[in-house]
């Protein structure tokens, strides 16, 4: 998923992330593309035309990990915006859930370099993609409350 390009202009893409968890422990996923290549986030991706964001996490999580889960909540929205990158130029709105696993066995899929299920103490030792130890500690506090 990369920024929109029209005429030399670019415009943020609208991509969707879903936290799941599974009892203590929580689904990641390592990216394989830039931007944030081999660091750990939440399974997701872009919306597609004529998709909700809610069906777009949906399918991401079975596109990317094999997994279905329920109980989705809103949890969030982080912006990743840095234009100038020749590179790799990207400015993306990521609405996040929080969901509970329901069924599935966890298989890395499509642009996915691997995922697994890490307790959250675990989280502070791993390169993790921007807002992403923010987001799992909100979503906790959320499944608790």
């Amino acid at each position: 998923m990369q920024a929109a390009e029209h005429n030399g202009v670019f415009w943020p893409r609208l991509g969707a992330g879903v936290l799941v968890f599974r009892n203590e422990h929580v689904l990641l996923i390592q990216r394989s593309q830039p931007p944030y290549r081999d660091h750990w986030t939440p399974p997701g991706g872009k919306v597609e035309p004529g998709e909700t964001v809610l069906q777009a996490a949906q399918r991401e999580l079975l596109e990317e990990c094999s997994i279905v889960a329920q109980h989705y909540a809103f949890l969030d929205f982080h912006e990743f915006i840095d234009i100038k990158n020749i590179s790799f130029p990207h400015h993306y709105v990521v609405l996040n859930y929080f969901a509970d696993y329901a069924s599935g066995e966890l298989r890395a899929g499509g642009d996915v370099a691997d995922a697994g299920w890490f307790c959250c103490h675990e989280l502070s030792r791993m390169a993790v993609t921007p807002a992403t130890r923010e987001a799992v500690a909100r979503a906790i506090r959320l499944r608790s409350a």
